[in-house]
């Protein structure tokens, strides 16, 4: 339609490719509807020999589905009654779609090598040379990916920068995904063609991550229209219906998908973004999808703008408010995502002892040995088996190493820390973990969620990267090193004393932050926004309400971090002898079982559903030291974690009950009041005035 191609898949103007191919169920699909659209029946061989054969590519790098791929073909063909001669061939090439490379035959040259050869010759002018009308399939999804060849590297610089100005982004393994890189050379193609249509199906991150803002407005300036049709199903989010119902994904895997479509036309300007979206089940999904065409289905136009670009609705209720707020990212500097193990349960072991006994005997294994013992399976690209037991050797091994890990909420564990990435640890963070190693305290924050917004959790520990569900970044409040400061902008602190009549020390700032963070009003008010970036949190000129709600957020912080002053009266008991192992959990009115027999109780149904960071607290808990036997001190401590979380909720009323006053009074957000020069300027304008710079 949107190219006056009348019999679309049929008309012989139009070029097709296929990357990457698998065993052509979309290609064999594209020449059924040929079939079907081809107005001149008796002209369906010659459509085949002139069109099909010659406008329809495919490509495929791996050689089981690019051998099923040419027999399916030719299976194909020969029911639509064309029987291919020994000189024809499908246009499928057995070739890496991301990379343009030259194989290297072997001296003696043999058929497979002449085949190769002339593949690789193949594949290069289509990526090179040959115009495409029409791109379409399912590209693979994977965040590990392997495709780092010059040309494809070249081409995602586009999806880094907008307007030529680089991303400030510290984590960006979510752009180097292979869906994303397919996405990136299918709109290289079509650029280069000048119009063209791609139509994929692929996991949906990129249509709402703030990691992902440069692509899609890269996909803007060369689109006219775009369409995204979000079919959700994203366990990894826990992703619901409007009605708390089950959502399922269309295949069988915990990223959510989207199908879109990408369409650039010649002499059209300007770019319009169109969204849909389904939820459901699984089933529900199919009839749908079976049931409906493009035309039928409901599109909602979006304008995205800067700085996301967001191609879903936005609620633009609250935004004007919710901007007054002040970064966290910008209050606190210097900030970054948790520690990667790659493998946990090597890595992190409940007791001191437990993980010196692992790091000793798995520091001296054969390396084989070391990977059956241990069930670690195949090496990942950035954790090896080798370079694991490398790194402890190289470190003595070193009882010393061994440190505390805020490994969930409410669950500290150990794990030996090595600096060197790739090493005992995949990615041990030290540009922010060096500094938990002293005395500190740190906030733990999610960046985006999709279904419910996650409450931050306060440690004075080195974080894991999952502390909080997914990935949980780390803000902590003193960078140690040669001369110790703290992690707050200066000139932030000098702001806040210019409204209070003393200069608030950097404790009641985090205290003050951790209890806003945790006000449900905010959290419910500002949800859109929330989920999309690192909070803004409004602060009060009142330096009344500023140190109530320092002190309140001071008094959850303490129960978080199982300070035993504020846990002094105990409201779960656990009163059964037994085993103490924990074999199955369940929960009866206020009791909870770990086993047949024994069981915490006191638990009241508001406790037990408390969630933090996406976790169910108490049930995370006990499922994941399932088969453990239970010490006199893992009792006493999940007791402790019930009377933390009543209380957590009996102080969160008090806050809410204070929220409102802060919104009567915001220090509004300004970039310029906490860059260097600021406060120089206004002291020069304002001579008379004197500003503490301590």
């Amino acid at each position: 339609d949107k190219f006056n191609k009348t019999t679309g898949f049929a008309d012989s103007s139009v070029t097709l490719l296929h990357p990457p191919s698998g065993t052509m169920t979309f290609t064999s699909k594209a020449i059924e509807i040929a079939e079907r659209e081809l107005p001149h029946k008796g002209a369906k061989e010659m459509m085949i020999k002139e069109h099909i054969l010659k406008n329809f590519y495919a490509f495929e790098v791996m050689m089981a589905p690019y051998t099923i791929g040419h027999l399916r073909m030719m299976i194909k063909l020969e029911e639509m009654g064309y029987v291919m001669k020994e000189d024809e061939r499908f246009k499928l090439c057995l070739t890496n779609a991301l990379a343009i490379t030259q194989p290297k035959v072997t001296q003696f040259y043999s058929p497979a090598g002449r085949t190769m050869l002339k593949e690789a010759k193949a594949s290069n002018k289509v990526k090179n040379e040959t115009n495409v009308l029409a791109i379409l399939g399912n590209p693979p999804y994977s965040v590990s990916s392997k495709n780092n060849d010059a040309f494809i590297l070249k081409i995602m610089e586009d999806y880094k920068k907008i307007n030529g100005e680089p991303l400030k982004e510290k984590q960006t393994n979510a752009i180097q995904d292979d869906y994303v890189k397919f996405i990136r050379f299918a709109q290289h193609k079509i650029d280069q063609n000048g119009e063209g249509v791609i139509g994929f199906i692929t996991n949906h991150s990129f249509i709402d991550n703030v990691t992902f803002r440069a692509m899609r407005h890269s996909l803007m300036e060369s689109f006219n229209e775009i369409y995204v049709f979000d079919l959700h199903g994203n366990a990894d989010e826990n992703e619901v219906c409007s009605d708390g119902s089950k959502d399922e994904n269309v295949f069988n895997i915990k990223r959510g998908v989207s199908i879109s479509f990408f369409i650039k036309r010649k002499e059209v300007e300007g770019t319009k973004i169109y969204h849909s979206d389904l939820w459901g089940t699984q089933k529900h999904k199919y009839e749908h999808l079976i049931n409906n065409t493009f035309e039928s289905t409901r599109w909602t136009e979006l304008s995205p703008n800067s700085p996301n670009y967001f191609f879903t609705p936005q609620n633009e209720e609250y935004r004007n408010q919710y901007e007054l707020g002040w970064k966290a990212t910008d209050i606190f500097p210097l900030n970054g995502s948790g520690i990667t193990t790659a493998r946990d349960k090597l890595t992190i072991q409940n007791t001191k002892d437990e993980m010196w006994n692992v790091v000793q005997d798995f520091s001296s294994l054969p390396e084989e040995e070391a990977r059956v013992k241990y069930n670690l399976g195949k090496d990942a690209r950035d954790w090896k088996v080798k370079l694991a037991q490398k790194g402890l050797k190289e470190t003595g091994p070193n009882e010393d190493r061994i440190t505390k890990i805020l490994y969930r909420p409410f669950d500290k564990r150990y794990t030996y820390y090595i600096e060197k990435s790739k090493s005992f640890l995949k990615t041990p963070a030290p540009r922010i973990m060096s500094h938990m190693m002293k005395e500190n305290l740190g906030l733990g924050m999610n960046r985006l969620t999709k279904n419910n917004i996650k409450h931050p959790f306060i440690s004075n520990e080195i974080i894991d990267l999952h502390l909080l569900g997914s990935d949980a970044y780390l803000f902590p409040l003193y960078i140690h090193g040669k001369d110790d400061s703290v992690n707050i902008n200066n000139n932030f602190i000098k702001l806040l004393f210019l409204h209070y009549s003393t200069e608030p020390n950097p404790e009641q700032i985090l205290y003050y932050i951790y209890g806003v963070l945790y006000s449900e009003i905010y959290r419910k008010k500002y949800f859109n926004f929330l989920k999309i970036d690192f909070p803004r949190i409004p602060f009060t000129s009142s330096q009344d309400t500023f140190l109530k709600m320092s002190s309140l957020g001071e008094q959850i912080a303490n129960l978080h971090l199982m300070k035993s002053g504020s846990l002094d009266k105990i409201i779960s008991a656990f009163p059964v002898s037994g085993n103490d192992i924990i074999e199955k959990v369940k929960r009866e009115g206020n009791v909870v079982y770990i086993n047949e027999t024994q069981h915490f109780n006191g638990i009241e149904d508001e406790v037990w559903e408390y969630e933090i960071g996406g976790y169910q607290v108490l049930d995370k808990w006990l499922k994941s030291h399932k088969g453990r036997e239970l010490n006199l001190g893992d009792i006493e401590h999940f007791s402790k974690v019930v009377t933390a979380l009543s209380k957590t909720i009996d102080i969160q009323i008090e806050i809410d009950e204070l929220y409102p006053e802060i919104e009567k009074s915001i220090i509004e957000y300004d970039e310029d009041k906490i860059n260097p020069g600021w406060f120089s300027e206004r002291k020069r304008k304002n001579s008379g005035e004197t500003l503490d710079t301590k």
